[in-house]
């Protein structure tokens, strides 16, 4: 148990002595910290799952199955399972809608009962160890009906799991909250973030915002965990700012590199605990699925693997009874490029910050006595990415002398900069060059960037080569990569 995820259990273990019975036949809900992985997520290798097991993760709420209705009775769906099967705790999921007509409670309870029997030993067959069972359920206005039937179901189900429902903010301060409550063993509040497709909501990333919600909860004297959505969503938005569409699998280097895309200024005042980009088109283009007119924009919302800390921060002196801890909803699918990866979510629970190992590498693969070329590579070792900048941020330099730089093939870097003696813009600083800055909008993780061959012609006999960098940081700070010299094997 690292220190991080140690704090926080420690300020949640009142849950245990609190809480009371919450089921004749069961013992409470344990504190713990659980991944969401979905159907298509891209789940983690045995080494990630140590690594999340290592950082705390005790649990994985695993989308199991699909709930369907034919007229009054409930058809629960099995869905293909995610990932290899291990004996890690698993939460079955159940996803779907609850009927707004009324349905007769005892009869939906005895076919769900049956139905999650089968799904348990099924998951037991494919080596999973099944602790409980979630639903995760748009209720709207049946959200009475619903919390009866689950009553009922809890009564009527494997007495060796337990049983949990979704929540979403509204639901919150919705009275008939406190009769779900009672009926399920545990909830899952979504209090920090957004699924995709929900209307946008600064409130719902605000961490103040967050804690009023979560003290609210406290008072329905309850065990829930609380969900923090780390899927991103670009969302198509029309000239007025309308909504046209919504989408997970857009990829935001992808965004900035494309020239016709420009962006909105302000981005930065906007991502209050959570990380806002909206890029304009200055002229029609297809974005994905998306056919762009002019003035229409894409706007990025997501949270960073910084902003997830600061969340387990505040979590860990809210001193919040009924809270057992967080479930992170979810693990991305092989397309979801602007998502936490469970490797991000293992820096987040770290008890060191996050940051991205950033190297830079040299290479000269041509020598002559008056002329070098040399290439450039800025490597991304681990999941964190950089925050996006374009101007004194974001960029390497390479420092020459004994030489001057002729020519320089940028390669995958957005645009570079040539000096002399300091000075820029200057026809010294292009014909006398002895510095060259290249730079990186924004740098993801597991990210490769290498210049082409830039040439250097030589003064003396042999140059000095020396690299750097700075670079900003989704929580604001900057990493510099100190100054390097290289040396090379003589030229012949």
């Amino acid at each position: 148990m690292t220190p991080r995820t140690g704090a926080l259990l420690l300020t949640l273990a009142a849950a245990l002595a609190s809480g009371g019975c919450f089921a004749e036949r069961r013992a409470p809900k344990p504190p713990g910290t659980a991944v969401w992985i979905g159907a298509a997520s891209n789940a983690p290798d045995a080494a990630g799952l140590r690594r999340l097991a290592d950082q705390g993760v005790t649990e994985y709420f695993v989308e199991a199955a699909r709930l369907d209705w034919d007229g009054g009775r409930p058809r629960v769906r099995p869905v293909p399972p995610s990932r290899a099967a291990r004996q890690d705790r698993t939460t079955l999921v159940i996803s779907g809608t609850w009927p707004v007509a009324e349905i007769d409670v005892e009869a939906a309870a005895s076919e769900l009962a049956q139905a999650l029997a089968g799904l348990r030993l099924t998951a037991e067959r494919d080596g999973r160890l099944p602790v409980g069972v979630h639903f995760d359920v748009d209720a709207g206005a049946a959200l009475p009906g619903y919390g009866r039937a689950l009553a009922r179901l809890r009564r009527e189900m494997d007495a060796r799991l337990y049983l949990s429902a979704t929540v979403t903010r509204a639901e919150i301060e919705r009275p008939e909250l406190a009769e779900l409550a009672e009926a399920v063993d545990f909830l899952v509040v979504f209090a920090y973030g957004q699924r995709p497709g929900e209307p946008e909501d600064p409130d719902a990333w605000d961490l103040q915002a967050v804690e009023a919600g979560v003290r609210r909860l406290d008072a329905l004297g309850r065990p829930y965990l609380l969900g923090a959505v780390t899927v991103g969503t670009a969302i198509w938005r029309d000239r007025s700012g309308k909504t046209r569409g919504t989408s997970a699998e857009l990829d935001l280097a992808e965004l900035v590199r494309e020239p016709r895309l420009e962006l909105k200024r302000g981005f930065s005042l906007e991502g209050i605990d959570r990380q806002v980009y909206e890029f304009r088109a200055r002229s029609p283009l297809v974005v994905g699925a998306w056919a762009l007119s002019s003035g229409e924009s894409v706007r990025v919302v997501r949270a960073a693997t910084s902003n997830v800390e600061e969340l387990l921060r505040r979590v860990g002196v809210w001193q919040a009874g009924g809270l057992l801890g967080p479930v992170f909803w979810r693990l991305p699918s092989a397309s979801e490029r602007m998502s936490l990866s469970a490797a991000n979510l293992a820096d987040a629970l770290a008890p060191e910050a996050s940051l991205p190992e950033l190297e830079i590498l040299v290479e000269r693969p041509s020598a002559r006595r008056d002329e070098w070329q040399v290439v450039l590579t800025l490597v991304s070792g681990n999941d964190e990415s950089t925050d996006l900048a374009f101007f004194d941020s974001n960029y390497i330099d390479l420092s020459i002398g004994h030489a001057r730089i002729a020519e320089v093939e940028p390669g995958d870097f957005a645009r570079f900069e040539l000096s002399a003696g300091g000075e820029r813009a200057t026809m010294r600083a292009l014909r006398e060059a002895d510095m060259l800055r290249l730079f990186a909008p924004i740098v993801e993780g597991r990210q490769r960037l290498s210049t082409g061959p830039i040439t250097l012609r030589l003064t003396g006999k042999e140059a000095t080569v020396r690299t750097a960098g700075s670079f900003l940081l989704t929580d604001g700070r900057t990493a510099v990569l100190e100054a390097r010299e290289w040396s090379f094997a003589p030229a012949r």
